[in-house]
């Protein structure tokens, strides 16, 4: 695989893992019962930095969490389609967003060994699981969206 693929990867599976850490930012219909319930356990305590500005740094995900997300086709397709810009996005979405050129760079100084090995987990199951939608993602940041 490519390094550009690579932070593809990164990307997107940082998109799809602070969308499941913070589930109270996101609108009430994008958010499958079954993760809403179980998000309190996994949400890290929202933080701000000294000068007052929000701690943009990246959530913690259950493993246990991030599996129902990815088995969950409606909450899945409603996360790709914000990434490729075919839906609204939620306000993490937005901040995740902001992470892109980061990412992109491999400058993402805020990835953990966790963070990787779930964003691995969550493109190999877009790679395997919706091959359309996972060439229109590579597509559209190869083309510096």
């Amino acid at each position: 695989m490519s390094s550009f693929a690579m932070r593809i990867i990164w990307f997107f599976g940082l998109y799809v893992c602070a969308t499941l850490a913070r589930p109270q930012d996101l609108n009430v219909e994008n958010v499958p019962k079954s993760l809403a319930a179980a998000a309190p356990t996994v949400i890290v305590k929202r933080a701000t930095l000294d000068n007052g500005q929000p701690d943009l740094s990246l959530p913690n995900v259950n493993d246990n969490v991030l599996d129902k997300a990815l088995n969950n086709k409606k909450f899945v397709d409603s996360q790709l389609k914000c990434a490729m810009g075919e839906g609204p996005c939620d306000n993490i979405g937005r901040k995740i967003k902001a992470y892109a050129p980061l990412v992109l760079r491999n400058m993402c100084n805020k990835c953990t060994q966790s963070d990787i090995r779930q964003i691995q987990r969550v493109m190999s199951h877009i790679q395997r699981n919706y091959p359309k939608d996972y060439a229109k993602i590579l597509n559209k940041y190869q083309n510096g969206v």
